[in-house]
């Protein structure tokens, strides 16, 4: 049982990650993810708050602040404020 529970929440992380990585980061799909994932598991929810973190600093670091990120990072930021 464990180890299916390992399975599945690395299985999680991997889509996780590969889903923010190789397709366009929007606001409405951000929003989704936001909503869907706190409703299965907060861990999850961190998990994916973080990523997008780090993708948006990657991005920001290799192209510039575009008005793209910048609504992504109201998103995110606007969860922690509304708690």
């Amino acid at each position: 049982m464990l180890r299916d529970l390992l399975y599945v929440w690395s299985s999680a992380e991997y889509h996780i990650s590969g889903c923010i990585s190789h397709r366009s980061l929007t606001v409405q799909l951000c929003d989704c993810w936001i909503n869907e994932l706190k409703k299965i598991d907060s861990c999850l929810y961190d998990y994916f708050t973080a990523t997008v973190f780090l993708h948006v600093a990657s991005r920001v670091a290799k192209y510039s602040l575009s008005n793209d990120m910048l609504d992504v990072l109201t998103i995110l930021v606007g969860q922690f404020v509304v708690k």
